[in-house]
């Protein structure tokens, strides 16, 4: 039996190095590396992302992350696969120059050019880094001339959801890679499945976007095929839907960013010491948003229920009376949201 760890998108460094993102982190690392240990899991494939900001590298990150995660991995003795993502390679045309390799300690063996083959136990994985127009033909023809019986990758395919709510209407179309038995991919941060098809999702919390869908790592038996879930037992976020006299566990709150939405108040004073039992809790932020206006927003934009802001978005495009094609402005408009997200904290 060969046991290896999925691990999706990282982020490392993500909401500009905020010590309150290392901090929530470093439990579930911690976790992580304590449940490897105890069944014996001594390969660990990145799916990549795992750095955040493809452009630079927060000294903060670099010192906070070996100390929470790859200095683990030659204290527990794992070896690292560690595939190229977007967010990784300074360019958008080739993977050239990319953080990955440049911060790679000697218990991590990159793939960022080309598919790589490698044996795990008795079956044979590939290894796809982040396609871009310089490697697009090779990928391609690897994948059809392919006879390994797994793939992993950093992989943009269409008709997958990004985020709950939100789905990709761009990208490649997954049939290319039917051959294998399980694809395995980073990318999009939602858990998601269709045909042989598996995008594992983000092992944390990174923003709002990520409230109640569940994060954490994926582990296979390589030889039965078998693959199990592994919930990350920690939250950054926490929704609360207030209603007047209802009872709650303060201490879900604490350490976290909260929002307050405010479904029935009646007595201020009691909405106000509800409010002041948060606080007391020590949470990162509170914001206080009023039912009523969310569901105004939701019926402006056409929605009956307003599970994203990415869904809110993409619901006024899809409503707009314009010429211009609606998918290539769906993308763009959410890319400059993720873009917004990281410049704000990426909370």
């Amino acid at each position: 039996m060969a046991l290896v760890a999925l691990l999706g998108d990282v982020h490392g460094g993500a909401s500009k190095s905020s010590d309150i993102i290392h901090d929530y982190f470093s439990k579930f690392y911690g976790f992580f590396f304590d449940y490897l240990d105890k069944h014996n899991i001594k390969t660990i494939i990145q799916e990549g992302d795992l750095y955040d900001i493809r452009k630079e590298i927060h000294f903060n990150t670099i010192y906070r992350f070996r100390e929470y995660f790859l200095n683990r991995l030659d204290e527990f003795d794992i070896e690292m696969i560690a595939i190229a993502g977007n967010h990784d390679v300074l360019y958008k045309n080739t993977n050239r120059i990319n953080s990955v390799r440049l911060l790679a300690t000697k218990q991590m063996r990159v793939v960022d050019m080309l598919p790589e083959t490698i044996l795990i136990g008795s079956k044979t994985f590939d290894l796809y880094p982040w396609i871009n127009p310089e490697n697009l033909s090779e990928s391609v023809r690897f994948a059809k001339e392919s006879t390994s019986d797994y793939a992993v990758g950093h992989f943009e395919f269409s008709g997958f959801p990004m985020h709950p709510g939100t789905i990709a209407e761009s990208g490649m179309n997954h049939s290319i890679f039917k051959k294998y038995e399980q694809v395995f991919s980073g990318h999009y941060h939602t858990i998601s499945q269709k045909d042989n098809i598996l995008y594992t999702g983000t092992p944390c919390e990174l923003t709002w976007s990520d409230w109640n869908d569940p994060k954490g790592f994926w582990v296979l038996d390589t030889e039965s095929g078998i693959k199990e879930f592994v919930e990350n037992p920690y939250t950054l976020f926490e929704k609360i839907s207030y209603v007047e006299g209802m009872t709650y566990d303060f201490t879900q709150v604490s350490e976290k960013y909260v929002k307050i939405v405010v479904v029935d108040k009646t007595d201020q004073k009691k909405f106000d010491a509800f409010v002041d039992s948060v606080n007391r809790n020590s949470p990162h932020d509170v914001k206080i948003v009023e039912a009523s206006i969310v569901g105004a927003v939701a019926d402006a934009v056409g929605v009956t229920d307003l599970v994203s802001t990415q869904q809110m978005l993409s619901t006024v495009v899809d409503n707009m009376d314009i010429q211009l094609d609606k998918v290539k402005l769906k993308q763009k408009v959410l890319e400059l949201f993720a873009e917004a997200m990281t410049i704000n904290n990426s909370i």
